[in-house]
């Protein structure tokens, strides 16, 4: 499987299609016989092989009933090509992660032959999946550490700067989660804590609050992780839509701190 552009050359939402692309292919197979046919997956299998991302600027015509409408992406499956074609700007718009994954999750069935346009019978099957796997599958324990630094510049870039203070949480995938824990002193002598909870979609979402540990004042951010477009380009501590360990991000700025969030799975 190759992402490709239309300059012919490197281009990074044909790189980060095709990094979504990878993933629908690998939770097709982890779902498996649940949802498609032996020979709808041998089939999957071969068109994994072949596959092309392409990125493009031009329009992509379908008709649904008759209707042509400017599309998001466009399919094309015979002997000289499997490609999916996608409309930088419009692909761009979508969303969430999960919605990028449905829609290349639909181009596949069309080139399976499973689906066609403005059909979606195992795309929205997919979907329910996808929200739902973490509950579905083997409960994962999750260990997170929480390291909370000043921002501090080098060079005109921003970086993290004096450590402030550090934490750990070990939080299970199991239904609505939350931890909290103090990260350190502040110079104004207000303690810096953290709040995280996994909430009922199975996503790590964290907050810092300044002041008595008993006051709920949010001083900084709160980080919702509910409606990413993309693993590659979002700050993302957990998320569960991953199906091996969780994906940890290493860095997000917020305000006035450097926050570095490291999620593993314990087996």
């Amino acid at each position: 499987m190759r992402g490709g552009a239309t300059s012919g050359g490197g281009d990074l939402n044909g790189i980060e299609a095709s990094r979504v692309l990878e993933q629908v292919f690998s939770s097709i197979y982890t779902l498996g016989d649940k949802l498609y046919s032996k020979a709808q997956l041998e089939d999957i299998r071969e068109i994994n092989k072949n596959v092309k991302v392409i990125m493009t600027n031009d329009a992509l015509p379908v008709s649904i009933n008759g209707i042509v409408q400017d599309g998001t992406a466009y399919s094309i499956r015979n002997n000289q090509e499997t490609t999916i074609y996608l409309k930088s700007d419009l692909w761009k718009s979508v969303p969430t992660l999960l919605e990028r994954e449905v829609l290349l999750h639909h181009e596949i069935m069309i080139l399976a032959g499973s689906e066609q346009t403005g059909d979606y019978t195992y795309s929205l099957k997919f979907e329910k999946f996808r929200k739902n796997h973490w509950m579905l599958a083997e409960k994962k324990t999750i260990f997170c550490t929480i390291n909370v630094f000043k921002k501090s510049n080098y060079y005109n870039k921003t970086i993290p700067g004096v450590l402030i203070g550090s934490s750990s949480s070990i939080m299970p995938f199991d239904g609505a989660k939350s931890d909290w824990g103090v990260l350190g002193t502040l110079e104004n002598g207000q303690a810096l804590i953290w709040r995280g909870v996994i909430d009922s979609n199975g996503y790590f979402r964290m907050k810092l609050d300044e002041g008595a540990q008993t006051k709920h004042k949010i001083k900084e951010f709160s980080i919702d992780f509910s409606s990413l477009k993309s693993v590659t380009d979002e700050q993302v501590f957990a998320d569960p839509y991953t199906l091996e360990n969780p994906v940890a991000n290493p860095l997000v700025y917020s305000k006035e701190y450097a926050i570095v969030v490291n999620c593993n799975k314990i087996d």
